[in-house]
């Protein structure tokens, strides 16, 4: 089932979200491409952080993107996600 999971990391200002936009970019090509199972990704500001927003095909899929992708980038900046909020996806729709 599809889920869509909310991260919120604090202490991220635009320049340093650019930082971990581009490290995480560089996991990503290092990897081979985008993982599978990634339907959607979102970021914005949120308070003094960054909110993630991520739609991924199933709950598994989503959690080796963030341990092999997200959490190295998140890690090369010294920066802490806080728990996930994880929810099921029950419709989904692209232009």
């Amino acid at each position: 089932m599809a889920v869509v999971v909310r991260t919120l990391v604090d202490g991220v200002d635009r320049a340093t979200h650019d930082r971990l936009d581009q490290a995480i970019g560089e996991n990503i090509g290092r990897a081979g491409g985008p993982p599978p199972g990634l339907m959607a990704h979102v970021g914005h500001p949120d308070g003094s952080g960054l909110m993630i927003l991520e739609v991924f095909g199933s709950e598994d899929g989503f959690s080796a993107f963030w341990s092999e992708i997200v959490e190295p980038a998140l890690d090369s900046l010294d920066l802490k996600a806080g728990e996930h909020d994880i929810k099921p996806v029950w419709s989904f729709a692209r232009p």
